[in-house]
């Protein structure tokens, strides 16, 4: 507990049409009151090549243009501290950021009016729908907001991970890192989210330029 690791996001991985800016290393304070290092990424509103997810007939959705110009702030701790005890998410807490620049939020199973759906997956049109492209339940989906990395349903072996804790993670070995580290897995459940977050993150780790939201 307490313990750093060397996790190091791979500011690589973001797909470079989601970003406002190349990702910046910049000092960070951690929820704990700890200095820490943190990547910084700023997305833009919507990632270039993402479009329009299908709407849903039991919705009600409203059209607004879209202002260009709002964009996402996020701090990613670099290398990750265990916290003392996970921390439980819920309804609407923003869980992390895809590596298309799109954030993860958490929501509980059958939160919407219509079917439950899984809330992440490899599919860069849809940011919360089932995708319909061919899709590597091994890779990477994201990092969490406590910096560690989050996977498809399956290990680095395409093998179904049998010891993963509470939060739906474990440490193991994975793509894009060389030694084994802790990660997390999207379960084969609906919703397909870890449920909480064992490492400590950053303090304002989540911002936008925009004025306001519907319904804040």
């Amino acid at each position: 507990l307490g313990v750093a690791h060397e996790v190091s996001p791979r500011t690589d991985l973001f797909d470079k049409t989601a970003l406002s800016q190349p990702v910046e290393f910049v000092d960070c304070t951690l929820e704990n009151g700890a200095a820490a290092l943190c990547a910084r990424a700023i997305l833009r509103y919507k990632p270039a090549n993402q479009t329009t997810p299908p709407q849903d007939g039991n919705q009600i959705h409203i059209s607004l243009s879209p202002d260009e110009t709002v964009n996402i702030t996020t701090l990613i701790p670099v290398s990750p501290v265990m916290a003392a005890t996970p921390t439980p998410l819920k309804q609407g807490d923003t869980l992390g950021v895809r590596l298309d620049g799109i954030p993860i939020y958490f929501h509980l199973p059958k939160a919407r009016l219509t079917a439950p759906r899984p809330a992440v997956n490899t599919c860069r049109d849809q940011a919360d729908a089932v995708c319909s492209l061919p899709q590597d339940p091994g890779a990477q989906l994201g990092f969490a907001f406590d910096g560690f990395p989050i996977y498809g349903s399956l290990d680095s072996d395409y093998k179904i991970p049998t010891d993963l804790d509470g939060c739906n993670g474990h440490i193991g070995k994975t793509k894009g890192f060389d030694a084994p580290i802790y990660h997390y897995h999207a379960s084969t459940d609906t919703s397909n989210l870890p449920p909480c977050l064992v490492g400590v993150q950053a303090r304002d780790n989540f911002s936008s330029t925009a004025l306001g939201t519907i319904g804040n």
